[in-house]
């Protein structure tokens, strides 16, 4: 099921409820998902945090592997995610926004209409018996505008980085335990050799900014790509014990 954000208005959602619930389903067959700046010292302790191209559009953005193919979340299984951190572009659905590529004060509050959480009966309403904003909503706005403001920052540093060449494209090619082959590709990394290439005046402008803890949890995460590897050999092994006994009954 696609995500198809709508804008919040009162006219359309009134009675609207958003069911809580600590249900991932939207992104159970997503193997990609964004991050902010702010979160990868966080993510790069679970998943290999790289960059790739938008599609439809020639810019790069900040991503977070959660799986070795399309379609492949290996890190939400039975209903469950299995980290304990989760990225925020996955914890703020059904909410999410639209026209805040450029300022935090420029985006409307929006919710995706195919969403299973969205109701007339249980949960948060996003009005209340007057027809005003509810307290639900008000936190919602607060957080989204925060979390935009990070999203704004993020696209700012990912374009530094591509201005000062800093960006290289990079290639993995990972074997599981049955040797199965994935190749993973179109990806981009942080270049190292040019990172020692920066002016003094460069360096002094990242440390301050806090650029080099972000960079270097960056190119630290790319070793779990091996544990993608590692997860995705144990889910196989337990899919193979599984059919077995089917065959066997």
């Amino acid at each position: 099921m696609s995500v198809e954000l709508i804008p919040i208005n009162k006219a359309m959602h009134l009675k609207t409820k958003i069911k809580a619930s600590n249900s991932f389903d939207h992104v159970k067959n997503q193997h990609l998902t964004s991050l902010c700046i702010h979160e990868i010292s966080q993510a790069a302790s679970y998943y290999p945090v790289v960059f790739i191209k938008d599609s439809g559009a020639d810019e790069l953005r900040l991503v977070a592997a959660l799986g070795l193919q399309a379609g492949e979340n290996l890190f939400y299984q039975t209903g469950t995610w299995h980290e304990s951190y989760i990225p925020v572009n996955v914890l703020r659905y059904p909410f999410g926004a639209i026209g805040s590529n450029q300022e935090e004060k420029g985006f409307t509050v929006c919710i995706d209409k195919n969403s299973k959480l969205i109701n007339e009966s249980v949960g948060h309403a996003l009005f209340d018996e007057n027809g005003g904003e509810s307290e639900y909503l008000t936190s919602m706005v607060k957080y989204l505008t925060d979390v935009i403001t990070k999203e704004i920052l993020t696209k700012k540093f990912i374009e530094e980085l591509v201005e000062l060449n800093l960006l290289k494209s990079n290639a993995f090619t990972l074997t599981t335990v049955t040797g199965e082959k994935h190749k993973i590709d179109g990806v981009y990394t942080v270049d190292e050799e040019k990172l020692k290439n920066l002016t003094d005046e460069q360096v002094l402008s990242f440390h301050k900014r806090g650029f080099f803890s972000t960079i270097y949890s960056h190119l630290t995460s790319l070793a779990q790509f091996n544990r993608l590897v590692t997860i995705k050999s144990k889910l196989d092994a337990i899919n193979r014990n599984s059919d077995k006994k089917i065959i066997t009954h």
